[in-house]
């Protein structure tokens, strides 16, 4: 799946932009096909089998060493591939598309262990980035309310979890992900006897220095969010951080935006996860099918 927004100067886009759209796979400003080779080590995978998040060195003409997600055109062209191992592969860009192809595996020893945050020391390897069936983390947060959220507060009823920051300038990024929220929760209340939903929300912000309760507390009114089941959070940097990378976010300051992916995920009452969406491919009815196809929003809703 891939992202693209409009550019605002296609013609001669700034080294911000490039790194923005390299990151988010927006190459609207590329009218032929460029490929660039690309070493790196596997730091996850997505949930569409053809989706591969990769700890990679520079790529030269391109972008900054970094974290982030690359797609194979054939999902079996990773299906050998294993979290840890070292690999090299072409990334190929051709108007709005970007994949990546000629995946090989290398020597340990032939990538350095963490490229990326070799490059910025702020920027920790992590945990290990959970899948369906892993449970989530009990970390603890700030909610928009200035209170004290411990995840482990949200069990006993289904948990729908995205990651975004207030200041997100590209429409088709954070200002979606909460529309779609709202969407969802909208259509839930209206399904629900009681008018609320056995589902709660929580929407993580990755710019907890600029995202206070009260800066969050505002968007949320704004975006017309019912605060009785959707939680907006901050938290300590290091905390937000290590919980976004989990959930397979990765992001970089680039003056007062944020470079980032996307990844919204469907906790179920137990805890553990049901499903993850990469990028903003997912609509209200996705979620609600992926709560019919299992008894927990069955019985949460009886």
């Amino acid at each position: 799946m891939m992202l693209t927004v409009a550019s605002r100067n296609a013609a001669s886009p700034t080294p911000s932009c490039l790194l923005a759209a390299a990151l988010l796979f927006v190459f609207a400003a590329c009218s032929s096909e460029r490929s660039y080779e690309v070493q790196g080590r596997v730091a996850g995978f997505g949930d569409d089998h053809r989706t591969v998040i990769v700890e990679h060195g520079e790529i030269r003409g391109l972008m900054p060493a970094m974290v982030m997600p690359f797609t194979a055109r054939d999902s079996s062209a990773i299906a050998s591939l294993r979290t840890g191992d070292a690999v090299s592969f072409n990334l190929f860009l051709l108007g709005d598309s970007a994949w990546i192809a000629d995946i090989e595996k290398l020597p340990d020893d032939a990538v350095s262990q963490h490229p990326a945050s070799r490059r910025d020391p702020s920027v920790a390897p992590g945990s290990p980035i959970l899948e369906a069936g892993d449970a989530i983390p009990d970390m603890h947060l700030l909610t928009h309310a200035d209170s004290t959220l411990n995840l482990a507060d949200l069990q006993g009823r289904p948990l729908v979890v995205t990651f975004i920051y207030t200041r997100c300038p590209l429409p088709d990024f954070c200002p979606l992900m909460t529309h779609q929220f709202v969407q969802l929760q909208e259509r839930l209340q209206s399904q629900s006897d009681s008018g609320r939903p056995p589902v709660h929300f929580l929407s993580v912000s990755l710019d907890p220095a600029y995202d206070t309760p009260d800066v969050l507390k505002k968007y949320a009114r704004e975006a017309g969010a019912d605060l009785s089941t959707w939680t907006f959070a901050t938290g300590d940097s290091a905390v937000i951080r290590d919980l976004a990378q989990q959930f397979g976010v990765f992001y970089q300051s680039e003056g007062s935006e944020l470079v980032h992916n996307l990844s919204t995920a469907l906790i179920g009452s137990d805890g553990r996860i049901r499903r993850i969406w990469r990028g903003s491919d997912w609509t209200a009815d996705d979620v609600i099918q992926a709560l019919q196809d299992t008894t927990m929003y069955r019985t949460s809703n009886s």
